[in-house]
């Protein structure tokens, strides 16, 4: 195969078989899990407060509005929280945690190669606020041999991607989770009271 994306008899290169099981898995994992955070609409803005840990669950399909969801949770709490991405950023998050390997780098793989090369690492991420039903999130690099770390802007798909890569902590503001995150407890409730017609 050529690097312009052609095969050697000239035709355009056919998506791997693992990526369309991984889309089609995408696409119908919202039947598998149920977060009433789908349908909670995010309005104003918080950015002050402490930040806790988080882990990745995965990405789902949010019925809805037909768009990716990646869920972090919060463990101690049992809080989950909801974020919105592209499809892009969903195939680039969901494939590293698949360990599906694409056949051409993604953008987020391209990043860790170019830092790798100039000598830097990704310490870890940060969700740090909510502005206009945006949420933000920041980078923590640290070049080798550097005492002091870089903070760099990033959407969170990205930054949740390229932690994926580095194998890094992900952290959310405590008031971030705590206005946008959806306790299990209550998702328990809801369910237990919820009768099959």
């Amino acid at each position: 195969m050529d690097s312009d994306g052609l095969s050697e008899n000239g035709r355009p290169f056919a998506v791997s078989r693992a990526f369309l099981v991984l889309l089609l898995l995408v696409s119908v994992s919202s039947a598998l899990f149920y977060v009433e955070a789908s349908r909670k609409k995010i309005v104003g803005g918080v950015s002050d407060g402490e930040y806790v840990s988080v882990e990745i669950i995965g990405v789902y399909m949010d019925s809805l509005s037909s768009t990716p969801v990646v869920y972090l949770f919060e463990p101690n709490k049992e809080i989950y929280l909801p974020i919105w991405i592209g499809a892009n950023e969903a195939v680039a998050i969901q494939s590293e945690l698949a360990g599906v390997k694409p056949p051409r780098p993604l953008t987020n793989d391209l990043l860790k190669s170019v830092m790798e090369k100039l000598d830097g690492t990704l310490e870890g991420v940060n969700i740090t606020k909510v502005e206009d039903d945006t949420f933000f999130a920041e980078l923590i690099v640290r070049k080798k041999d550097d005492d002091q770390a870089m903070q760099i802007d990033a959407r969170p798909s990205d930054a949740i991607g390229l932690a994926i890569r580095f194998k890094c902590p992900i952290q959310v503001n405590q008031e971030v989770l705590k206005t946008y995150g959806i306790s299990s407890d209550s998702d328990r409730r809801r369910q237990g009271s919820t009768k099959k017609s």
